[in-house]
């Protein structure tokens, strides 16, 4: 939780104390009037603790949590509004008088003004919540996609609320438990679709959402925006387009390098991160490019002599790590407190954030959201021959009773009734029959994980077309789900904040006005934003094959992690929840080829998120 927030720490504990209170970085002795906290006995109605990472007005003025001007309020905030000077301007012009040159207080004084109104106005990466002292009463919310996480456990006489899993059973105030539905999800998609979790009683806020928790625990909640699908606009020109993207990105990526703290770009070989690195480049913004590669010994591919190329043509100047896929072995236990739920890979972005926080850069922008926008996988370019498959859907239907796993997988996704179930089938890690195998019948009678999916996110939801239905659930399903969580987790353990340009809702608002035949020209993936690369972007670079940056999990598991590997399936056989034969006939099928190795994987991280998180955890530091 430390390194969540290095800069500051602070209190507020309500009546009868209504204050708040600093905490002090050598003896983190905090002072109640006369009295040490640690001293305090008599229960108070709220308590709000916050962690600071300074990005913006680095002074102790915007210290958190704050308390608004008439003393109304008290927030505790996390992330960035990015157009807080402009609405600090408009708050000046309605005769609120601002004490600090940063955005919390600017979004606690808009609060106190319009109340959840507030939602609409703001541009940026959030989560907070604000106690409101006259009605008793918690209001709580979080960004459009959810960038910013937010946490809650709500048992009636106790609401619980944090940025991570970790540091509400830190608390103590939490006792951690298995959701065995919610973990069979996790199994199913490589994370539970939130709200839902793999933790008994945890919940997440869903993005583009706001909460209300009453003295009394009632809650109210309210979506106050939701993906704009069924916007576009079929008389726009690929002209018109371009010009969009450009004007919306542009301004994205203004507003995100702005920070009282250095400012660097996570840049790969790829269209979406050096595109961004152009534009920050071509802003006058100072920021750097990042670039992870394998050591010269290693013989995995990589991208720095694509994202080498692409630096000097820009002029950016660019800083390459080269990596031993050893090194991460040595941090594999560190990096597993990343992933508050089990995952099915390893990831590159803690190695990433450790390098970028050494060079004493606390703001890293990230392409993360070009894909998805413009259509840019693979899965893309089964849009039209599911669209013509429409009147053999039966037919569909009946070749899953084929003998072939092959045929059987296509027949199912051309037998989708929906995109967004096509999606969800897409993404499905492991079949119901293996899940159920695996969990020894726990999970509950039905289960099905695309229909859970589909309630959750894909009821009434007017999509107008293949391709923007696609968009829309990898926005929500994706995106929100694994992208943001996985790099928020990451990132926030190295005291770095992430902005995601792409993922600004001005800028997905204006690609959902796009005509998705122009997303997905002649069936080219990410077909505008290619095109408008090369305004910026030398055409070597943009000829040069994607390879991206992974580590090479399949062989380390044969070699390196082997006895790692045999012996976090023994201890999960051992557990209760699975069934043993299952995991052993798993393991044997993986090592003859005929099962992938990420379901492996899933297993292994999954004992280790139960020793972590769940079995014995020690969050206390």
């Amino acid at each position: 939780m430390h390194l969540r927030g290095p800069d500051d720490e602070g209190y507020y504990l309500g009546a009868p104390y209504d204050n708040c209170f600093r905490g002090d970085e050598t003896s983190l002795e905090l002072r109640a009037g006369q009295e040490h906290i640690s001293q305090v006995s008599r229960p108070c109605e709220v308590g709000l603790v916050h962690r600071r990472l300074a990005i913006i007005d680095l002074s102790l003025d915007s210290h958190q949590p704050m308390a608004s001007a008439d003393g109304r309020y008290v927030i505790t905030f996390n992330g960035e509004i990015y157009n807080y000077r402009d609405l600090a301007n408009e708050l000046e012009k309605r005769g609120v008088r601002l004490r600090t040159k940063g955005d919390t207080e600017v979004l606690l004084e808009l609060y106190a003004l319009l109340g959840d109104g507030a939602l609409e106005l703001l541009n940026g990466d959030f989560a907070f919540a604000i106690w409101d002292k006259k009605e008793k009463s918690l209001f709580c919310a979080r960004d459009r996609i959810g960038i910013k996480p937010f946490y809650y456990v709500n048992d009636n006489e106790l609401f619980l609320f944090a940025s991570d899993i970790k540091t509400l059973i830190a608390s103590g105030l939490y006792t951690p438990d298995v959701n065995i539905d919610g973990l069979a999800l996790s199994f199913a998609f490589g994370m539970s679709p939130r709200p839902v979790t793999a933790f008994s009683s945890v919940k997440a806020l869903e993005p583009g959402t706001w909460m209300k928790v009453s003295k009394q625990g009632a809650v109210e909640v309210k979506r106050y925006w939701n993906i704009p699908v069924g916007t576009q606009d079929r008389t726009m020109t690929e002209g018109d387009a371009l010009e969009l993207i450009e004007a919306e990105l542009r301004q994205a990526v203004i507003l995100r390098t702005h920070a009282d703290v250095p400012v660097g770009v996570f840049m790969s070989g790829g269209i979406d991160s050096t595109l961004i690195s152009a534009l920050a480049f071509d802003q006058g913004a100072s920021a750097e490019a990042y670039t992870l590669g394998f050591s010269k010994g290693s013989c995995i591919e990589d991208e720095v002599e694509e994202a080498s190329v692409i630096a000097r043509h820009i002029g950016i100047k660019h800083n390459v790590r080269s990596v031993d896929p050893r090194e991460y072995l040595q941090e594999i236990e560190s990096s597993s407190l990343g992933y508050e739920e089990p995952f099915y890979s390893v990831s590159p972005n803690y190695i990433v954030s450790k390098f970028v926080a050494g060079k004493g850069v606390k703001v890293a922008l990230n392409g993360l959201g070009g894909d998805e926008l413009f259509a840019g996988y693979d899965y893309y370019k089964w849009c039209k021959v599911w669209e013509g498959m429409k009147s053999f859907r039966g037919l569909a239907r009946f070749g899953q009773l084929m003998p072939s796993s092959r045929l059987k997988r296509v027949c199912g996704y051309l037998g989708c009734d929906s995109a967004t179930s096509l999606h969800s089938l897409l993404f499905l890690k492991m079949p119901v029959d293996d899940l159920n195998s695996l969990f020894n019948q726990r999970i509950g009678v039905g289960f099905d994980p695309v229909e859970c999916v589909s309630e959750l996110y894909a009821q009434q939801v007017p999509c107008s077309s293949a391709v923007e239905a696609l968009s829309y659930m990898d926005l929500r399903n994706y995106v929100g789900n694994h992208h943001v969580e996985r790099t928020d987790q990451f990132t926030m353990m190295n005291s770095i904040e992430g902005r995601f340009p792409f993922l600004d809702h001005n800028m997905i608002e204006a690609a959902y006005t796009i005509p998705a035949h122009l997303k997905l020209k002649n069936n080219e993936r990410k077909y505008l934003l290619r095109k408008l690369s090369r305004k910026f972007l030398p055409e070597q670079a943009l000829e040069m094959p994607k390879k991206g940056f992974s580590f090479p999990l399949n062989s380390w598991m044969k070699k390196e992690l082997a006895e790692y590997v045999r012996d976090n399936l023994q201890e999960l056989g051992q557990m209760g929840v699975f069934d043993p034969s299952t995991i052993e006939r798993w393991y044997s099928e993986y090592r003859q080829g005929r099962r992938p190795y990420t379901q492996i994987w899933q297993l292994v991280s999954t004992n280790v998120w139960f020793k972590n998180f769940v079995s014995s955890p020690s969050f206390g530091d």
